[in-house]
């Protein structure tokens, strides 16, 4: 319907509908508004209320954000702490269980994302912001955490909220990759 509607000229706005009581939008809603750059009109149903919302720079925090697969997950994670630190990667669709399904998303995507391979499971040199590829029982590497120093990772795994957390033991154990951006070099 979004590509039918640009066709016949500009999108000046998004209408969505609530059933909760609420016009106010949600996480997901603001995440939108954000990456559409236009004003969304949230109606809800029950209230027969409206709120209109623009673009103000929302952004997640990167502590304690709800897992959303292809929205707000490890990767999202990896994206938003590296553009924290000036640097902006680009976005990768994603299916869910892409994994299970013979995809290879992050080693098929790592190079065009700017990172380099600098090391394996059995690397031990890390810096501040390399990323850590690790399969989680998957056949190719499937979770991404971003090392923080102090043998601290932050991570967003399935059914948690994203948190740091020390790395070692498992998150050691299924480390596949180790990668650094190459502005960081």
């Amino acid at each position: 319907d979004y590509a039918a509607c640009s066709d016949l000229g500009e999108i000046i706005a998004v209408f969505h509908s609530h059933n909760t009581g609420s016009s106010e939008p949600s996480i997901a809603d603001k995440l939108c508004i954000e990456k559409g750059k236009i004003p969304w009109i949230i109606y809800d149903l029950i209230s027969e209320t409206f709120t209109v919302t623009e673009p103000s720079g929302f952004k997640l925090p990167l502590l304690g954000r709800e897992f959303k697969h292809g929205y707000v997950d490890c990767l999202s994670l990896i994206r938003d702490y590296y553009s924290e630190i000036g640097i902006e990667l680009p976005d990768s669709e994603r299916q869910d269980n892409w994994w299970l399904k013979g995809g290879d998303l992050y080693r098929e995507k790592f190079q065009s994302f700017g990172f380099i391979k600098v090391g394996d499971s059995e690397f031990n040199s890390f810096k501040k912001h390399d990323v850590i590829l690790m399969q989680v029982g998957s056949p190719v590497p499937n979770h991404g955490a971003v090392y923080i120093g102090d043998n601290q990772i932050i991570q967003h795994c399935q059914g948690r909220l994203s948190s740091r957390d020390v790395y070692g033991g498992y998150w050691r154990k299924v480390t596949n990759m180790v990668l650094r951006h190459k502005e960081l070099l």
